[in-house]
Order: structure tokens, then sequence, then C-alpha cells
């Protein structure tokens, strides 16, 4: 359970007091799901529909593309006698680009959890933290 500070629950207050007296506002919370795995079978999900990194970590598109990719690629691997072992495929995808996405969900919970920003270090040292395959 994540408690957020007084300063936090404070101001909070203050939005919602607010809002409550203006007809256009409104106001949602900030979700995050995290899948036990991204494929079954021959359906495999990329992007938001497997990984949402969630609006306040960022990077989902950048994120979906290197999915999209590296599942595309794990598949031509597992391509065997003109058959694809879609099982195998998948695995693969998942097995390389997890911990990537992990260290981009955590992103919105460190800036929640510490009470500060992401600095720039930290986030330069997640985007650069994959290696991308040569599948041609």
């Amino acid at each position: 359970m994540i408690l957020p500070s007084r300063v936090a629950v404070g101001k909070c207050q203050l939005c919602v007091r607010g809002g409550a007296r203006r007809r256009d506002f409104y106001l949602d919370e900030a979700t995050q799901i995290r899948m036990q795995s991204w494929a079954s079978g021959r359906i495999a999900l990329v992007g938001d529909a497997a990984y949402c990194c969630s609006p306040i970590g960022g990077q989902g598109s950048s994120v979906a593309l290197i999915g999209a990719y590296t599942l595309a690629g794990e598949l031509k691997l597992a391509r065997y006698d003109g058959r694809v072992d879609y099982r195998q495929g998948c695995h693969a995808y998942e097995t390389h680009v997890r911990r990537y996405v992990l260290a981009f969900q955590a992103l919105a919970f460190d800036s929640v959890t510490n009470n500060s920003m992401i600095t720039p270090d930290r986030f330069n040292g997640i985007v650069n933290s994959i290696t991308l395959e040569d599948y041609s």
C-alpha cells in the first residue's frame, strides 16, 4: 500500500473541494495493471494491451514499438521448415522485453513513493537498458 505524504493529501483535498464547486471539473485515478503473461498460444499482447506504462511514467509509445519489433523478430527466429513455433517466439519476446517494461512501469510508482521527480540519470539508465536484436 502506498501512503501519500501529508502535503500531497492536503493538496488533493484542496483540489477536490475546489473542483466540487465547478461544473467542468473531472477527477479520476491513475492505475496500472500488471499481467503475469502477455501471451497464450498464438495470441500475444503488445503495448498498452499488455503493459501500459502509465501516463505518469511516460514512454508508452516507445515501449510498445520495442515490444512489437521484438515480438516480430522472435516469431521470425521461431520459424522452422515453414512453420512457426508461436509458443517459443512469444516466450522469447516476453523474456527479452519484460525487465525493460517493469522498469518503465516502476517509474510511475517511484515518483509517488519517493515524493520526488525521477532523476534524468535514472530515466536515461532505463531508456538505454535494452539492447535490440538485429532480426534481419
